[in-house]
This record gives C-alpha cells, structure tokens and sequence, in this order.
C-alpha cells in the first residue's frame, strides 16, 4: 500500500495564500477522490504532490522525498498521435484499439494521456478533471487496472457523481480539509456537505430521502442494488 504523506506543506501565487502548513495523510486506501469549489486549491494540490511547482514543507511518497514515481495527467496535456507499440497492450486492454486508426477528439487525447502514464509504471497516478472526459464502463475499467497493478490513484474531480468510484473522499474549502473518510461515510454527513456548496450523488441523496421514509435501511449507489432491495 502506497503512503503519501504531505507535512506542513505552503504554496503562495501573486501574494495570495493557497496552502498554509497543509497536512494530509494517505495510506489505507488505493484510489482517493479530491473534490472542492472553484479556488479551493485541488488542481495546486495535484501539481504539488506530482512535484511540478515548488512549495515549502514535505511531501512524502512512502517515507521518501521522491516525485519520480507520480504521474499527474490533467487538461493540459498534449497528445497528438499514438505510438502503438508503446502502449498496444494497454490499448487490448481496455478494447480502444481502434484508437489507432482514427483522428483523436479530446476525449481520445485524454484517454490516450492516460494510457502513456501507465506505460511509466509509477506508484501514483493524478488526473486532475479527467474523468469528465471518460465514459462510465472506460472508468470501472481503469479502478480495476489500478487496484491490481497496485497503482494509487488521487482522483481531483468536479462531479459529485464521480467521487462513487473510489474509496476515500477528502473534501477542499478554502485550503484546508474540511471533511474527509471512506466515499459513502462523507456523504451521509448531508447537512455539512450541502453547506459547502455540495449536492449528493443521485443514488445517494435518494437512499436518504426514502430511508426517511422507511424504505431503505443502507445506502445504494445505483438504480440496480436500490430496486433490488426495495423488492426483496
């Protein structure tokens, strides 16, 4: 299991302060969610821990002060064609193959950005806003990739609805954690969610609301396991 471990960690731009003495643990989980307004400091915080912009304190990737083994992926990258033998069997993989032979949109440049971090066989992969671009099955996919190549992901997204895909949700506001733990315990904490500015995942907020009603006792991320319970 991948430690990352972020000591007093500090980063200012244009005299505004973005982080001051940060800390963050993460180590008992493989794929993470960092979900946060506009300015609350996620895609810094990713940029950070890859070791692109300098900042002051620690960032610790299993007890050593190391960068070489992250790989962040975000909007700004820039792919323009594949090299297949690079990347072929990941391609099979994940049945894009006809990637190939096409003109790549910016959803296959992204998918394609992805394919080349994992070539790199690093410990941790960042997409920063990534998963917009992906589609739900490319996802699962990816999540399963991961957790047996051992490889730790720290997902920075925008939508509620795709922090459901991993295991631990830390939530952003203004530079500091505000709520953080295992995806599903997070948001059952609705009222504090929702007064940072959050709405819940669909199948989230509607387990709640009937389980206020008393027909639901757990919560269900999807249509499938929801009506299955309701009619069992």
């Amino acid at each position: 299991m991948n430690s990352i471990i972020l000591k007093n960690v500090s980063f200012s731009y244009d005299n505004q302060t973005i982080f001051k003495n940060f800390n963050m643990t993460l180590k008992n989980y493989k794929t993470y969610s960092i979900i946060g307004a506009c300015g609350s400091g996620k895609s810094t915080l990713a940029k950070i821990i890859a070791g692109i912009i300098p900042y002051e304190g620690e960032v610790l990737l299993n007890n050593e002060l190391s960068n070489d083994k992250v790989t962040l992926v975000n909007e700004e990258v820039k792919v323009n064609n594949i090299d297949e033998l690079e990347i072929s069997s990941l391609l099979v993989y994940f049945n894009i193959e006809e990637l190939k032979n096409k003109k790549l949109s910016r959803k296959d440049k992204m998918v394609i950005a992805i394919m080349k971090a994992l070539h790199l066989k690093r410990e941790v992969l960042i997409l920063d806003n990534i998963f917009n671009y992906l589609d739900s099955s490319f996802k699962k996919k990816l999540i399963k990739y991961l957790k047996d190549n051992n490889i730790t992901l720290i997902n920075i997204v925008s939508n509620e609805e795709d922090t459901l895909y991993t295991d631990y949700l830390i939530v952003l506001y203004r530079g500091e954690i505000a709520i953080e733990g295992p995806t599903l315990s997070v948001f059952k904490e609705e009222k504090l969610i929702r007064r940072l500015g959050f709405n819940l995942p669909f199948y989230v907020d509607l387990s709640i609301q009937l389980g206020l009603y008393g027909l639901l006792d757990d919560i269900y991320l999807n249509k499938e396991a929801m009506v299955k319970n309701i009619w069992k």
